[in-house]
């Protein structure tokens, strides 16, 4: 008997490192889970080719890293929705289908619909975003910030106690940062092996990339403390790029070409380099330069982002405080001609074939259903950020996505646990009004709710 629709195959050729057998907390850790899922699936009438569906599964992921667990869940739940969505398109009742414990579909493969649902149930994320800092070194102009250094950074041992509240295997990644510079604590190197102590082996930061000197870099690099380093940047040459961030063009190339060559030189497999450039109004004609300088320097991948819609709708008090920036509806790239922005991304897209450097743009521009985020759970849900992203402030105030982080807090971890927050009313209601066309007012001028990818 093998298994195959209730989890559907999958295949134990992982790259991922086996659970060590000296580790004791991974061990431990591990043991938890196993634990969790007999419980989650418990039923007082599962049947023999349930159980065996079950034990085949726990006998997989126990073998998995924690990041790989988590992929490994959300792999097998996004098989299960295109499996539904076929069922239902070739006319079955899934209601029906829902109900039944053993059987064959019509290849003659064992299959439980009730197992399958509630594998869907199973509660994984992508991303665990937990900021070091507050504080930059730089005032970029499409940045609310006003003063680079506000003192927020969050304590090692609060650090930990956030953490703590989290289990490694629940989440695919953890990010280290979101309004500030994380390269600006002394403690960096510290934090970061704590972390993988604690089994978060994908963690990655967005900094403005000026920072990474020769130490840190060569820590980082031996030890492989990050997965991805994300690098903004806003433009391609020197006298934009300084312009909208204020920072040494000539600093950040040179910081970024030495952490590659040097991770290249000793042949490590990351960290993984990518620009994440926000597309302005004022930028849009450098916009494809920016794949000429990510191959001039073997950065590996580009994403390109819209500048948020939730910053630029601002009162008019608050454009004044901020006027010189380029925060507002005007600086965003829908404000362009659209002829143009689908002239600069064929340009990108073709200089990303040339160059071989993969690339994400902003929205769907050419009808590439590949960058979009699959719809989950429903069709109606017009953004998936609650269920794919987890982000938790210096003060234990937890945010849906990092879109709306500092304008809408759904519980605080200082008292509860997640799972508590997640089944509140609160966070209930939000998740529902992405569904029902009743979204609370921050999401509704959000580019992701609006159909973009980012």
């Amino acid at each position: 008997m093998t298994t195959t629709n209730f989890l559907p195959t999958f295949s134990n050729d992982s790259d991922s490192d086996l659970i060590s057998q000296n580790s004791h907390s991974r061990r431990n850790g591990m043991e938890k889970e196993v634990e969790k899922i007999r419980d989650f699936f418990y039923l007082p009438d599962l049947t023999l080719l349930e159980k065996k569906m079950l034990e085949d599964w726990i006998d997989f992921v126990s073998s998995l890293s924690p990041p790989d667990y988590a992929e490994k869940w959300l792999g097998i739940q996004g098989t299960i929705r295109k499996i539904l969505a076929r069922k239902k398109n070739q006319g079955e009742n899934l209601e029906t289908f829902k109900q039944t414990k053993s059987g064959q579909d019509h290849k003659g493969q064992p299959v439980s619909g009730r197992m399958m649902y509630r594998t869907l149930d199973w509660r994984t994320w992508e991303t665990l975003q937990i900021p070091l800092t507050e504080n930059c070194n730089l005032l970029c102009r499409h940045c609310t910030r006003t003063r680079k250094f506000i003192e927020k950074d969050i304590s090692h041992s609060e650090f930990k106690v956030n953490l703590a509240k989290f289990s490694p295997y629940q989440f695919e990644n953890l990010l280290l940062s979101d309004f500030g510079e994380p390269f600006l604590r002394k403690d960096l190197l510290n934090i970061l092996r704590y972390v993988k102590s604690q089994g978060f082996e994908r963690v990655e930061v967005v900094t403005t990339g000026n920072l990474i000197r020769e130490k840190i870099r060569e820590a980082i690099v031996e030890e492989q403390l990050l997965n991805r380093i994300l690098i903004s940047i806003e433009g391609a040459s020197k006298a934009l790029y300084e312009d909208i961030r204020g920072s040494d063009f000539e600093e950040m190339k040179f910081c970024i070409k030495s952490l590659i060559n040097y991770r290249n030189q000793i042949n490590m497999p990351g960290p993984k380099i990518i620009f994440n450039a926000v597309c302005l109004k004022e930028n849009i004609h450098e916009l494809p330069g920016i794949m000429d300088l990510a191959y001039e320097l073997g950065v590996d991948e580009v994403y390109f982002v819209h500048l948020s819609g939730i910053v630029s709708e601002m009162s008019d008090s608050e454009r004044k405080r901020l006027e010189g920036k380029l925060l507002f509806t005007e600086n965003h790239l829908n404000s362009c001609e659209n002829n143009l922005v689908l002239d600069i991304f064929r340009k990108i897209e073709a200089k990303s074939k040339h160059y071989n450097i993969p690339f994400k743009p902003p929205e769907n521009y050419f009808g590439n259903a590949k960058i979009m985020p699959e719809k989950k759970f429903s069709e109606d849900l017009r953004c998936n950020k609650p269920y794919e992203w987890v982000q938790v402030n210096n003060d234990g105030n937890v945010f849906p996505c990092c879109q709306i982080a500092q304008r809408y807090s759904v519980g605080s971890i200082v008292d509860k646990t997640f799972e508590d927050i997640w089944n509140e009313e609160e966070y209930k209601i939000f998740r529902e009004g992405l569904e029902n066309g009743n979204p609370n007012p921050w999401c509704q001028s959000c580019n992701i709710y609006n159909g973009k990818r980012f």
